[in-house]
């Protein structure tokens, strides 16, 4: 049987967000958000701690690419992520700074799936400062160009498998317990 988990707070913060036009930008929106992390850790952390903090889909990247009208593959070349890659890398510097999880959610280059194509993607990062959990988002707005499982399902069962871990899957922690990553739009 396992032990149970200590209560800890969590903190959701939605930040105001620059949609990008280049990946450079993606540093404005890290610094809005390192300062909202340790804001928010500083009041929010006083009487239990803060094991958990998840930013707003979009906080690093925004969604300039819908708006824009940019081309999917212009759009993976020149504006988005890895993971990990030196924007994970200043959550990281958070997570083990305050000693929590951070989750968030970006639009993200998988290139092990296919190249010159992204994802919107939720990721995990561990107070270790190590990424543990990927999880592609499932389901996408109308706009939305991301590319989903679906979209690329043999290779994505080659890599994964086809079971329901391989499209929803769950991060196991000891510390903080199970953390469910459904991705979907706005209204499922």
């Amino acid at each position: 049987m396992s032990e149970p988990v200590a209560p800890y707070l969590t903190v959701g913060l939605s930040t105001v967000v620059r949609s990008i036009t280049s990946r450079a930008q993606i540093a404005h929106n890290l610094d809005i958000v390192e300062e909202a992390v340790h804001a928010a850790v500083s009041v929010v952390g006083i009487n239990m701690p803060v094991k958990l903090i998840a930013l707003a889909e979009g906080a690093l990247t925004g969604f300039a690419d819908e708006i824009l009208d940019i081309p999917h593959v212009t759009a993976a070349r020149d504006l988005f992520v890895n993971i990990p890659g030196p924007e994970t890398e200043r959550l990281a510097a958070l997570a083990r700074h305050y000693d929590t999880y951070i989750v968030a959610q970006c639009k993200a280059r998988w290139p092990e799936i296919l190249p010159d194509r992204f994802f919107n993607t939720l990721f995990v990062i561990s107070p270790a400062g190590e990424i543990v959990h990927r999880a592609a988002k499932n389901h996408v707005w109308c706009r939305e160009r991301s590319c989903t499982p679906h979209d690329v399902y043999d290779r994505w069962v080659e890599l994964f498998g086809d079971g329901i871990d391989a499209f929803y899957p769950v991060l196991r922690t000891d510390d903080i317990g199970n953390l469910g990553t459904i991705c979907c739009s706005d209204g499922e």
